[in-house]
């Protein structure tokens, strides 16, 4: 992600905090957020505010997607 997209994201996350809702979906868990934040500080801030007020779901198990597509390759 470059400093700019960045940058959006966190002032999105930020702006929300303590206003309205937000829905964010990641495949990364916040643990690995330094993935998508270059900044660890700006990283941490963002995963801060977004845990202080939310719910967290971590949904484990093989990929739906993955399953259907194996049931239609082997279908097929």
């Amino acid at each position: 992600m470059s400093n700019a997209e960045m940058g959006v994201l966190f002032e999105l996350i930020a702006h929300r905090y303590e206003r309205e809702r937000l829905v964010i979906t990641s495949k990364h868990p916040f643990s690995a957020w330094s993935i998508i934040f270059v900044d660890e500080t700006m990283a941490v801030a963002a995963a801060d505010r977004l845990i202080h007020y939310g719910y967290m779901f971590e949904l484990k198990g093989e990929s739906y997607r993955k399953k259907t597509a194996k049931e239609v390759t082997s279908v097929a």
